[in-house]
This record gives structure tokens, C-alpha cells and sequence, in this order.
């Protein structure tokens, strides 16, 4: 774990948000650390999902990424300031202005750092419609060289995913986040 910028983090006033590239293990270590710290858990995408009622593909498909960014802004601002709360954030996130500024005044930003080729590994799923590419890896190592300076800008706790456990990275991250609240 490194710190960053800020350092502080108010749960009765701010939620603790995931970013992350994907297959970073925003979800998985995100529903952990919640169960752990006994906050709710939240993701974007099953939002997004949940209220759009479609998948994320066919958002994509039908509607293209700027809608897609507009739906994923729109449940953000919703979410953003719940307390005792913890949000996985959708891998590109990051790259709308208007996401940035909520990330930043509104949570406590984790970013959960993991090489790409190791996420793109874990992202066997098809579900990714940015990578629907012959070059996977050269798409993704493009997508991660733009996000990569915005995750850095925002986090306020940086956790390495490749050499670790889902299970202990979340660990490390409630024990850190109870002792923030000390």
C-alpha cells in the first residue's frame, strides 16, 4: 500500500471508491473489503445494468461509449456520496472531467494497481467491449498509458492486485481504512 495526496477519508460523509484498470479486481476485492468493514458494496456497471435494464455490451453496441460514459456518470453522482459505502468504478471512469471531480471531492479513492497483461488474463469473460480487437493486449496497453496518469491523480491509497490475494488485498485495505477512522 502507498499513500498518495490526501490520506484523510470521512466515512460518514464519503464512500470509498475502487479504481482500477480492468480485471485490477475492483469487484472482487471491493465486495470483500466491504463484507469486512460491514459497509454496503456497490458497483457501477451492475447499476448501470440494473437501471438501464441492458448489459453493458449491448449499451455498447446499441448506444456507443459516450452514452455509455453519460449512464456511468449519471449513477456515480448517484452513489458517489453514500456514506459507509464502497464503489468498484468501471475502468475508464477516470477518463470523463466530470467523474474526476466527483472522485475527488466525494470519496476516498483506492486504486488497485495490477500490470495489464495480468488484468487482461483475467478478463477471459468477452464481456469487454473496448477490447473486442485482433491485438487485445496492444489495445489494452493503450487504453491502460491514457487512464494510467488520471488513476495516479486521483487515488489516495495505491494497493499492488498482482502479487497478492483478492482476499488479502482486501484485508490490507479494511485494516488501513479502520485506522484512518482512528
Amino acid at each position: 500500500m502507498k499513500k498518495n495526496n490526501k490520506g484523510i477519508f470521512m466515512p460518514e460523509i464519503q464512500s470509498v471508491t475502487f479504481i482500477g484498470f480492468m480485471g485490477s479486481g475492483k469487484s472482487t476485492v471491493g465486495e470483500m473489503a466491504a463484507r469486512l468493514l460491514g459497509y454496503e458494496f456497490i458497483d457501477i456497471d451492475r447499476e448501470i445494468e440494473r437501471k438501464y435494464r441492458t448489459s453493458i455490451p449491448e449499451i455498447f453496441r446499441n448506444y456507443g461509449e459516450k452514452a455509455f460514459r453519460e449512464y456511468e456518470y449519471s449513477v456515480l453522482k448517484e452513489v458517489c456520496p453514500h456514506p459507509y459505502t464502497i464503489i468498484s468504478c468501471g475502468g475508464g471512469i477516470v477518463i470523463k472531467p466530470e467523474n474526476r471531480k466527483l472522485l475527488k471531492n466525494k470519496s476516498f479513492v483506492i486504486w488497485l494497481d495490477c500490470p495489464v497483461e495480468k488484468c487482461i488474463s483475467r478478463c477471459k469473460n468477452g464481456n469487454r467491449p473496448l477490447l473486442n480487437d485482433d491485438n487485445v493486449l496492444l489495445s489494452a496497453e493503450k487504453l491502460f498509458a491514457c487512464r494510467e496518469p488520471f488513476y495516479r491523480q486521483l487515488a489516495d491509497m495505491i494497493y499492488d492486485t498482482d502479487q497478492f490475494t483478492a482476499e488479502t488485498v482486501a484485508e490490507k485495505i479494511s485494516i488501513n481504512i479502520k485506522s484512518l477512522m482512528q
